[in-house]
């Protein structure tokens, strides 16, 4: 019986690309072996000339590509996906009330793209959501929730709560773990008691609840002050809560000392201030250099 001949696999003989002969060594001249030069090198050491070289899967010359020596190493072009628009967006609640609030500044590095580009979006008459990181996935971000709220409403004929939202964000951004979704979300509104409630987020959905939150470049500012001025963290004595009115001050005072220090926020502020009778929304000025 006679069986089909194997073809064998012709692999050409190229010359080898030679960037440096010190790319891979510290020495002045070629390395030696301890007896003498051989092969390749005893033909270059001979002619003056390189050698050509069998490639094989696993040599050098196979490559395709050759990486172009620069200074001191290899020089290569890499690629990301995310770029951080700056901006500070903050929640906070007290009894019966609860604020979103966020710059309108988008920049990139030490540019400004636009002054008028708001970090905060309200979902319904009892909750608002405001995120910071990069804003085209933030933009993507709330037409999905958007979607899926509306699908949620019109089969369950009633509006969601702001639990139930803080879970849907939670599953949205986990699900986009292996490729993250680069925004920094909070949640701001009222539960089912008609108490303030914030929910902070990382990039991967991991949330908890809290009183007072901030995302974005002025978190390490303003975080801080509201630990102290509204939750009254570390105090012996803690005074009244503030009320609503005292709270919007407080929100002013805080971003206003943030625009003073970091460049990424700026221009205006959008506020949503939450209470049983829905969302009022407020604009104040930050400075604009």
């Amino acid at each position: 019986m006679a069986f089909p001949m194997q073809r064998e696999l012709y692999l050409p003989t190229v010359p080898t690309l030679t960037v440096s002969s010190q790319m891979h060594s510290g020495l002045s001249g070629p390395s030696l072996g301890s007896h003498g030069p051989s092969g390749p090198m005893a033909a270059r050491l001979a002619t003056g000339k390189q050698a050509p070289v069998a490639p094989s899967r696993f040599s050098a010359a196979s490559s395709s590509s050759a990486a172009v020596t620069v200074g001191s190493g290899p020089k290569t072009a890499a690629f990301s996906p995310y770029v951080l628009n700056g901006g500070t967006a903050l929640a906070l609640a007290g009894k019966d009330f609860c604020i979103v609030a966020g710059d309108t500044r988008m920049s990139a590095g030490y540019e400004i793209h636009t002054r008028n580009k708001p970090k905060t979006y309200r979902i319904n008459d009892k909750c608002s959501i405001a995120m910071a990181g990069m804003q085209a996935d933030a933009t993507n971000l709330i037409k999905m929730l958007r979607f899926r709220i509306a699908m949620y409403e019109r089969k369950m004929g009633k509006p969601m709560s702001t639990q139930s939202l803080a879970q849907l964000v939670s599953t949205t951004l986990y699900r986009r773990r292996f490729f993250p979704i680069y925004a920094f979300v909070v949640i701001g509104g009222l539960d089912e008691d008609g108490v303030g409630s914030v929910y902070g987020y990382d990039a991967v959905g991991s949330f908890e609840r809290s009183t007072c939150c901030v995302q974005g470049s002025g978190t390490s500012l303003l975080q801080p002050v509201l630990d102290n001025q509204f939750d009254f963290k570390n105090h012996s004595i803690k005074p009244d809560e503030l009320t609503l009115d005292e709270s919007i001050d407080l929100v002013k005072d805080v971003f206003v000392s943030a625009g003073e220090r970091d460049i990424y926020t700026g221009d205006s502020v959008e506020m949503h201030i939450i209470t049983a009778d829905g969302v009022r929304v407020e604009t104040f000025d930050l400075k604009r250099d």
